[in-house]
């Protein structure tokens, strides 16, 4: 179900007004053993107790303690934009989530991990190392990374010439935070999955998992 790191919950509530749905189940719910909240998959998300809940902004204003007791799932409203508790018998729609990734758990250098993704395109689906737009994606990607056999996996981020680059040709907009003279052979891009907000710059030599994104191909 979609959480608030896997999609726009704000497109997702701008297209539940224009088809006439008030309101639809998000992958929010009440923990039954702390009585916080949580995102279903806990991995994506985090728990939300006590005053945080009653507090936080985003929480639609007519949640009140009491109604706490009674509804203990969560979802999203159209008109609000807001989070709103309901009991969970409540026939709702919802919204599913599915992504673009797909994790490779073989070790290949940096230049075999991006043909191997390269060679899965079809005439529908182009592949690539996974490009990422900015740092705030990282949470995600090391959620859906955490299987991985290697602490780090290679992203599509290489240093050539004086900059850095995505794989897909794009540059990287945090320029200032990567070297600008890297180590030696030190010009290939990871994340790792156990919580580090920065880039990872390793031997494009190494071996190690990668993360490979698909985009529909334009006909």
């Amino acid at each position: 179900m979609a959480t608030w790191n896997t999609v726009n919950l704000d497109d997702v509530a701008e297209w539940l007004e224009e088809n006439d749905y008030s309101a639809v189940w998000i992958g929010l719910h009440q923990d039954s053993q702390d009585f916080g909240w949580r995102w279903i998959n806990v991995r994506t998300g985090v728990g939300l107790t006590g005053d945080d809940v009653t507090q936080s902004e985003n929480w639609s204003n007519t949640l009140d303690v009491g109604e706490l007791l009674l509804g203990k799932c969560g979802a999203l409203l159209s008109n609000s934009k807001k989070w709103d508790n309901k009991v969970c018998s409540s026939d709702l729609p919802y919204i599913c989530f599915d992504d673009n990734l797909l994790l490779i758990t073989e070790n290949k250098t940096w230049e075999d991990a991006l043909n191997h993704c390269r060679s899965l395109s079809t005439s529908s689906l182009k592949y690539d190392l996974l490009s990422l737009s900015t740092l705030q994606s990282q949470g995600y990607i090391r959620d859906r990374i955490y299987k991985a056999t290697t602490d780090q996996v290679w992203v599509g981020l290489r240093f050539l010439g004086d900059n850095w680059f995505w794989s897909d040709g794009s540059t990287v907009s945090e320029q200032d935070m990567l070297s600008k003279c890297p180590a030696q052979w030190k010009f290939c891009g990871a994340v790792s999955k156990n919580g580090t907000d920065e880039w990872m710059t390793r031997d494009c030599s190494e071996r190690r998992n990668f993360i490979c994104a698909s985009t529909e191909v334009e006909n």
